[in-house]
């Protein structure tokens, strides 16, 4: 089959040689099979890799662990975003110079600043395969408790697949959508959880004649140039009031957010990209 069709001679090619390689024989370095990849493994981590195992009743024989070095540079990036979070918030179009700490009056006193992960997943049991979470999605719980934002990596090169299929950009185009769209992807889906869903703050009525803003002097509706009229009451959260509607228009103020700091130049040094880099800001700035 492969020496009549194209597409499975691609598809052998990137089987074949892990299909005719050696059974492993040994839990020693790389050599072994066990530790498949280009960067060596030391022998701590396969210590250290060993105990996990023993912890969840795992015999050894059983890995297949493959180390790489890019999760850990973009758990760094992903770091360093969180660490400017108040920065980058400042600079959203309803902050308020002067107000909350130039954050404004829909933003929280205090921005809780989540763990970011970039993980390696395994399976997903489910239909749809995100490239990246952000637990839990409930903002009511996000505003009071925190919350954790994750980065599926593997699921995140996929964007990077040179034979994805992309009709809906023009021939002309397609080398350079190619070649910055999983950049594109990476920066924009990590603002999205972070800043998309991590900001904004639910002006409410928390319990009886407590709330969480002064009502006798509401926040100016940026859209009206009035006072707020409306708030939530309490027991009220954002998927009670907007049902089966909160989760789309959540989305969509969170995608929002990604494109209206993704091409800031300030945003782009974050990741490592300037006008020296192979791809530069002028050229990430042509796909938003």
């Amino acid at each position: 089959m492969a020496g009549i069709s194209t597409a499975a001679t691609k598809a052998l090619e990137k089987v074949i040689k892990p299909l005719l390689s050696t059974t492993p024989n040994t839990l020693g370095l790389t050599s072994s099979a066990y530790y498949p990849g280009d960067v060596d493994i030391t022998m701590d981590e396969i210590a250290a890799i060993a105990r996990v195992m023993e912890h969840h009743d795992l015999e050894p024989e059983n890995t297949r662990i493959h180390k790489t070095t890019d999760g850990n540079k973009s758990t760094a990036q992903l770091t360093a975003l969180v660490d400017n979070s108040t920065k980058f918030i400042r600079l959203l179009p309803w902050a308020v110079d002067g107000v909350n700490d130039g954050k404004g009056p829909f933003e929280k006193d205090k921005f809780q600043a989540p763990d970011f992960y970039v993980v390696h997943a395994l399976a997903f049991v489910c239909s749809t395969v995100w490239e990246a979470s952000n637990v839990p999605n409930y903002n009511d719980i996000r505003e009071t408790y925190g919350f954790k934002n994750i980065v599926y990596a593997n699921r995140m090169s996929a964007n990077a697949d040179p034979d994805r299929p992309i009709h809906w950009v023009h021939p002309s185009e397609a080398d350079g959508y190619r070649k910055i769209n999983h950049v594109l992807r990476f920066i924009t889906t990590s603002i999205h959880e972070l800043y998309g869903h991590g900001t904004g703050k639910l002006l409410a009525e928390t319990s009886p004649g407590v709330y969480n803003f002064d009502p006798e002097h509401p926040p100016i509706n940026s859209l009206t140039g009035e006072p707020v009229k409306t708030w939530y009451r309490p027991n009220q959260t954002w998927t009670s009031v907007f049902g089966k509607l909160a989760g789309t228009v959540e989305e969509c103020r969170a995608m929002l957010i990604s494109y209206y700091l993704g091409d800031r130049k300030d945003m782009l040094l974050m990741y490592g990209y300037d006008e020296d880099s192979d791809i530069k800001t002028d050229d990430r700035k042509c796909f938003l």
